[in-house]
């Protein structure tokens, strides 16, 4: 049986995940790794600094597989800007 988060997505190991916890709420992302045969979220900086993600729903509750951000798309004043500094060069240099 594939290991699954709160929404039913699979996880597999190089998967980044997030939970929180504490009072008030400590987000947390931890990378998932394969040890031995076994998930661990990788939780450095915190206590634990690793858990199996097996047991990690009875300390956090909920966890959630984070999806890839797509990149930002380039907003029209930064390719104006862009344009306009071309401009302005070509200007100086007498084009």
């Amino acid at each position: 049986m594939a290991d699954m988060d709160m929404d039913g997505n699979p996880v597999v190991a190089g998967d980044t995940i997030v939970f929180s916890y504490g009072i008030p709420p400590v987000r947390v992302e931890a990378k998932l790794s394969d040890i031995d045969g076994t998930l661990w979220a990788l939780t450095p900086g915190h206590k634990p600094d690793r858990c199996k993600l097996k047991d990690l729903p009875k300390y956090v509750g909920e966890f959630y597989k984070l999806k890839p951000r797509k990149p930002a798309p380039e907003d029209a004043s930064a390719k104006w800007d862009r344009r306009a500094r071309s401009l302005i060069q070509k200007q100086k240099e007498g084009k």
